[in-house]
């Protein structure tokens, strides 16, 4: 509990990947989701617990459903890196992403289920790789930002942004981001107004010439509301296994990224 958490309002969202949860065959570890409302005196109680249904499954009983969380107004998102039970489904992990939405009566309901897709829009193959879909989550306005931490050759290590449809009833694929040859593969991810940063720990500095430095890249949107043009940043005296990039966040013109195995000081 405690995975990966978000902020909305009067709203929070927590993740726990490895909740059994009531009814959960012993020793299968699915994971769930919680959101907490803050009322009128300041008290955070919970209001929802979300569980996997039957579209989720994992090797070997996990699905991860929690790993990553994001919520925004009357909507929240929930990554299951390792949900493996579409049709065709194949590979060490696929995963998912699950949207919810809230309702007149305060009520959250299942709203989207979304899989990773390619840079012609047409959904991933599922028959094999390592794609980790749903690693990272950013929601803002009508665009959600998902991540996938896999194999860059196999669908992984990329960027997708859904956008709602016009008639409010579903997230479609919009936009497809990668890097290049090192991917986003296990990353950091925030978006405000604008501007995105992602990170990418598996950056090889300066032509390969550091392995997993690190590096962040920082995107703004056209006025065409298309994501380009990033600026890529790097850690000051970058070093082998910095892994700069693990956790970022963005307002307004200050970003801050994080190095998950910098060393500090003497050695």
């Amino acid at each position: 509990f405690g995975c990966a958490i978000a902020i909305s309002g009067n709203y929070a969202i927590v993740g726990a990947l490895t909740t059994a949860g009531p009814g959960t065959s012993p020793g299968y570890t699915y994971g769930s989701a919680h959101i907490f409302e803050r009322d009128s005196s300041g008290v955070w109680s919970e209001v929802v617990m979300f569980q996997p249904t039957d579209k989720l499954v994992g090797s070997n009983g996990y699905t991860r459903f929690g790993f990553s969380v994001a919520i925004e107004g009357d909507y929240a998102c929930i990554g299951a890196t390792n949900n493996k039970s579409y049709p065709t489904t194949g590979g060490n992990a696929f995963g998912s992403a699950h949207v919810y939405k809230r309702d007149g009566a305060g009520n959250w309901n299942s709203f989207d289920d979304l899989i990773a897709f390619n840079d012609d829009s047409t959904f991933t193959n599922r028959t094999g790789g390592n794609v980790v879909f749903g690693i990272t989550i950013a929601l803002q306005g009508d665009e959600l930002f998902i991540g996938s931490g896999g194999n860059i050759g196999q669908g992984g290590s990329a960027l997708r942004i859904f956008k709602m449809n016009s008639g409010g009833t579903a997230f479609e694929p919009s936009q497809y981001i990668s890097p290049g040859d090192d991917g986003f593969s296990k990353y950091g991810l925030a978006v405000n107004g604008d501007y995105m940063i992602v990170g990418a720990i598996l950056d090889d500095y300066n032509n390969d010439s550091k392995s997993n430095a690190g590096a962040a890249y920082i995107y703004a949107r056209n006025s065409s509301g298309v994501w380009n043009q990033p600026e890529l940043i790097y850690i000051q005296d970058p070093a082998v296994n910095d892994e700069f990039g693990y956790a970022v966040a963005i307002h307004g013109d200050k970003a801050i990224v994080c190095s998950k195995s910098k060393i500090v000081g003497p050695e």
